[in-house]
């Protein structure tokens, strides 16, 4: 008999509490101010490749190169190596450190970029242009300031194609916010 009690209790406490328990759905207001759009993205260049005059004579060999990396001085045919002499027949800017380009970004403050370098390989008057490509994700600045490099180099191809007077090549640089 005192368990049939208890039984009775429990369920009667049981039930008691199902009709106590309650759900309640709440809302919450958020204001948004998107200022997206409105800091446009400017890339410029702000230094340019500074190549030397390359002489090209008898002596010159076909796969020297140029680098333009502001990193190394040009001093021999395959850029890296300190024997022999500097001369046209070794390297075509001998002894010369040729500064990559400059590019400098500018947008919102503390922006996350996605940038992209392009350097496609170009040829002209026995002459290759070319680089690496390559994509980052570089932050702007608190000031919205990202300055960077694109590196390149010249390679003679073809000694009997070349002729005297200015080659243009060109190269991209894009960046989006994102």
């Amino acid at each position: 008999m005192k368990n049939r009690i208890y039984r009775a209790l429990f369920v009667a406490g049981a039930v008691m509490s199902a009709s106590l328990a309650q759900a309640e759905n709440f809302s919450v207001e958020i204001e948004v101010n998107s200022a997206t759009g409105t800091i446009p993205l400017i890339v410029q260049e702000s230094a340019a490749f500074t190549f030397p005059i390359i002489n090209i004579d008898e002596s010159s060999t076909e796969g020297s190169s140029c680098f333009a990396d502001g990193s190394r001085k040009n001093i021999y045919v395959d850029g890296f190596s300190s024997r022999g002499t500097h001369t046209t027949a070794t390297s075509i800017c001998a002894g010369e450190t040729v500064a990559p380009a400059g590019i400098r970004i500018t947008g919102a403050p503390n922006a996350l970029l996605t940038m992209t370098r392009s350097v496609p390989s170009q040829t002209q008057s026995g002459f290759e242009f070319t680089g690496t490509d390559d994509v980052t994700n570089p932050r702007l600045d608190t000031a919205g300031v990202h300055n960077t490099t694109v590196a390149s180099t010249l390679i003679l191809r073809d000694k009997a194609a070349v002729t005297s007077g200015l080659l243009s090549f060109s190269y991209d640089v894009t960046a989006a916010y994102q």
